[in-house]
């Protein structure tokens, strides 16, 4: 398996077996960072993630498109060495209302628990169409894997 094959393979098992990431934006050029609960299209395209309108995350990816959300595989207990850590770079756009059915069952399938939440009627979509993933391992092992 070739080098990016093998990236690619980590990289969809990262995305499928996390929910939390932490999602980085900018307010006037001050760095943000936000907790966010995701879930991952089948070819790793687009990550779609809820936000409430009325947040400061809101507000920024409003200002400036421009995010990158980071995932890590700390929560399995691994040794530090041992964790491996996706960021998507790209670009975060509001899902248009006629998409939130189809958009939202996608996300409620990895993520159930926040159904009250998602269906709310402030409550936003957002899609990062993702331009590239950096993947660490071992902490110096990095490869960029285009979606």
């Amino acid at each position: 398996m070739s080098e990016q094959a093998e990236a690619r393979k980590a990289i969809e098992d990262i995305l499928r077996s996390e929910s939390l990431g932490v999602l980085a934006t900018h307010d006037r050029g001050q760095p943000c960072a936000n907790l966010v609960t995701f879930a991952a299209s089948p070819d790793l395209r687009r990550i779609i993630f809820p936000t409430r309108r009325g947040t400061r995350k809101f507000s920024n990816l409003s200002g400036d498109s421009r995010v990158a959300l980071l995932i890590d595989t700390r929560k399995t207990g691994k040794a530090k060495d041992k964790i491996n850590v996706v960021t998507a770079i790209g670009i975060a756009r509001e899902i248009p209302q006629d998409e939130y059915p189809d958009v939202r069952k996608t996300f409620l399938e990895q993520n159930p628990d926040l159904k009250s939440f998602v269906e709310a009627e402030d409550c936003a979509i957002i899609s990062i169409e993702v331009d590239v993933y950096n993947l660490v391992r071992e902490f110096e092992k990095v490869v960029a894997v285009k979606p």
